[in-house]
């Protein structure tokens, strides 16, 4: 099998698991939002979302930046910044 193939199979398992662990949060974070005080049902549904969304929004907001930082100064320097 070629490097790349492998390297891209990996990526993809990688990148499935993650998603599928930050995805499973989402039943519970109501009641974790409740245990922070929050009583209203309605009120605690919209705080899961915004704090569920909160991810998605900064990914989109740095992502250019991180990519910018990659492009100076390594691909290999930024995914140990990163980890």
């Amino acid at each position: 099998m070629e490097a790349w193939r492998r390297n891209l199979y990996v990526l993809w398992i990688g990148c499935f698991l993650c998603s599928s662990g930050t995805s499973m949060i989402l039943p519970f974070l109501s009641v974790f939002v409740q245990e922070l005080g929050v009583r209203d049902i309605q009120e605690a549904a919209v705080w899961s979302a915004m704090i569920f969304g909160s991810n998605h929004l900064m990914v989109t907001l740095t992502s250019s930046f991180w990519g910018r930082l990659s492009d100076t100064y390594g691909q290999k320097v930024m995914l140990i910044r990163g980890i």
